[in-house]
């Protein structure tokens, strides 16, 4: 019996900011009362420039060995002259002495425009150096007593980031999710039989206004493949140059609601309530837009450190996806292997399949990977959620998993998973 989540030990709960000594030109930090998971407060931090971070001394060498992955909870504050997201690089270290010569330290680089709001990343501890983890010395996690987090903003932006909580021995049940943007027509002619010779399903975002036109798909070819069981999700009205953030009011609702009550009326009801951003770009004003009739929201151009999202929190509207770019299986594979062994999802994203070989390499891969890791999900989005929102199936049902009843944007009651949810307003 494989739980969905187990949350592992809680390492830091940043209930205490007397804890915590702020480095950095121009920073500031305090206690956070909105946005908090351990206790009744949290630490915040804000900075204008590069290399701000905050630590903790224990005071004594601290046993941090529980589990073979790290699980960091935090907050991207959109308040009035902060910029969410305008992040360079984000590290964590953990550190043994106070020369800094034994320590991990992991980065998560170029996070780029990070909309407001909440986001958890995981990652697999090393045994050595390599991959995302800078290791020093003979280091030894049953013996930290420093943890650092830093934070450079990219150029002269202001971040303001809320730290929740680091947890070691998290695990979650790893999910491939396999969706192509735009309605091209490959995804009928190639994507779909590929697909379904593995016994997948996967989504496929399209633009309404371009059904039918040059190498894009008829309503004839999306109704078979949403007959077949795929995914048929909202990729906006035009796609516009630009994208969403500039748009107003009335002109969101016609990007945004627009394709999705026709898609619904075209019967793709399982599917138009999942929608990805076009170039992959949000603010939290498109994200409150795309709440009102999704239930997920896709970005783009983000990283795939990302642990599974916090229904209770919003964090399905700030689903990663990662441009596949027709790679081949061994161009990708260390890194998706990475996010398997994490416990983390992978969203893989095509656009025109120009190289079906490279694409046959890809989903072969996919494939070999169940057998190694065989609790590994392969699927479409609307699959994914399913399985995220928490409907229980036998072989999965744990104490490690609660259920609760929380209502989702379409108003329908469903369980969802309590896990490190904001607490609050």
């Amino acid at each position: 019996m494989t739980a969905r989540i187990t949350l592992g030990t809680i390492i830091e709960d940043f209930s205490n900011v007397a804890l915590w000594v702020l480095t950095g030109t121009g920073a500031t930090h305090g206690t956070d009362t909105i946005y908090h998971k351990e206790g009744n407060a949290s630490v915040w931090m804000q900075n204008t420039t590069a290399n701000m971070y905050i630590q903790r001394d224990h005071g004594s060498l601290v046993d941090m060995s529980a589990g073979d992955t790290i699980f960091v909870h935090f907050h991207v504050h959109g308040d009035a002259g902060l910029t969410p997201g305008g992040i360079t690089t984000m590290r964590i270290a953990f550190i043994e002495d106070s020369g800094v010569t034994k320590y991990f330290q992991f980065a998560f680089n170029s996070p780029g425009s990070l909309a407001e709001g909440d986001y958890c990343i995981a990652v697999k501890k090393p045994a050595a150096t390599g991959g995302r983890w800078d290791v020093t010395g003979a280091a030894d996690w049953s013996r930290i007593r420093y943890v650092s987090l830093f934070v450079d903003p990219f150029g002269t932006d202001t971040v303001k980031i809320s730290w929740l909580g680091i947890r070691m021995g998290y695990s979650a049940t790893p999910w491939i999710v396999l969706t192509c943007d735009d309605g091209f027509t490959t995804d009928y002619t190639i994507v779909k039989p590929l697909v379904e010779s593995y016994g997948w399903h996967f989504s496929s975002y399209v633009i309404l206004s371009k059904f039918g036109l040059t190498n894009l798909m008829t309503r004839a070819q999306c109704d078979a493949i949403y007959g077949a069981g795929h995914d048929i999700c909202n990729h906006t009205a035009t796609h516009g140059a630009g994208g969403l953030i500039a748009l107003d009011q009335s002109a969101l609702a016609a990007e945004i609601d627009t394709p999705y009550e026709t898609l619904m009326s075209y019967g793709y009801t399982r599917s138009a309530k999942h929608f990805a951003y076009p170039y992959g770009s949000s603010n939290s004003t498109v994200v409150d837009a795309v709440r009102i009739n999704h239930l997920t929201g896709r970005r783009f151009h983000t990283p795939d450190m990302f642990a599974h999202p916090d229904l209770l929190s919003g964090g399905q509207y700030l689903i990663p996806g990662k441009d596949i770019a027709e790679a081949n299986w061994a161009t990708r594979s260390a890194e998706i292997i990475e996010a398997v062994e994490a416990g983390r999802p992978y969203f893989c994203t095509w656009h025109q399949i120009t190289n079906q070989a490279n694409l046959e390499s890809m989903l072969a891969g996919i494939a070999a990977l169940q057998t190694t890791y065989p609790t590994l999900r392969v699927g479409s989005t609307s699959e994914y959620y399913n399985w995220l929102a928490g409907f229980p199936e036998p072989d999965e049902v744990s104490k490690d998993v609660v259920f609760g009843d929380a209502s989702d944007s379409v108003g329908t009651l469903v369980p969802v998973k309590k896990y490190l949810c904001v607490t609050g307003a």
